[in-house]
């Protein structure tokens, strides 16, 4: 069995020698989903009102993030839009580390949070407008706002190569996502072969873990584990005349 951490890079194999396999199967991915990506155009904004009539929109950098460095980003954007429309409050923007709840603190008269399908506020928890105050509370947990996530391998040669995975073929596996289930990813695939029913050698795999818009996921030094389970040398001998 191998046991890749997921780094988003090229893994070698310690053995000197190549491993020689016949089958390789994908058998377990489990780690936490406490990572965000911010994709331009998809989830990089909402509009909140100020003072029940100003309505503004905080649109925030593209990038991975964690639930810190998220809510930070946040938190500067709300200020500087604020300041910008002449108003000048200031916000403190948090994450509940228990039920990774979104609290929103505004010193001006009240913030309303407004949703707008899956956009920036509903990463943040808010699936349904937020009540009209100068503290408001998300109604649901912060989510990775993707249905699913691509388990990319490449690589797949006789000898290990450092390629990139545009140009050169790769396998897919597509994980579903379960907020239900907590904060947890934890996914057991069925029957998930990537090489079967002939002898080959490898010295290393290249992963890559995707979102549904095709971006690369940064887990922000969230640790995913990613097992491979490898049947060696039991492939009948065969005569060839």
């Amino acid at each position: 069995m191998f046991i890749f951490n997921y780094i988003n890079a090229p893994v070698k194999f310690q053995d000197e020698e190549n491993i020689k396999l016949n089958k390789l199967k994908l058998t377990n991915v489990i780690g936490k989903a406490t990572y965000y990506n911010v994709v331009l155009g998809q989830n990089d904004n909402f509009t909140f009102y100020e003072d029940t009539s100003t309505l503004l929109t905080c649109t925030i950098t593209p990038g991975n993030y964690n639930s810190y460095t998220l809510c930070d980003e946040i938190n500067t954007k709300m200020d500087a839009i604020s300041t910008s429309s002449g108003s000048g409050y200031t916000y403190t923007v948090s994450c509940d580390a228990v039920k990774f709840l979104t609290t929103i603190t505004s010193n001006g008269t009240s913030t309303k949070i407004n949703v707008s399908g899956y956009d920036l506020a509903y990463m943040l928890g808010f699936h349904v407008d937020s009540a009209d105050s100068n503290t408001i509370i998300s109604d649901s947990c912060f989510n990775m706002l993707t249905n699913y996530l691509e388990i990319r391998i490449s690589n797949l040669n006789n000898t290990f190569q450092y390629v990139d995975s545009e140009k050169y073929n790769y396998i897919s596996f597509y994980m579903p996502i379960y907020y239900s289930a907590g904060l947890l990813i934890c996914w057991e695939p069925k029957d998930q072969y990537i090489y079967s029913d002939r002898l080959f050698s490898i010295d290393g795999l290249k992963v890559e873990i995707r979102n549904e818009y095709g971006e690369l996921v940064n887990n922000r030094g969230g640790l995913i584990k990613i097992l491979f389970n490898g049947e060696i040398n039991k492939i009948e001998k065969k005569e060839w005349f």
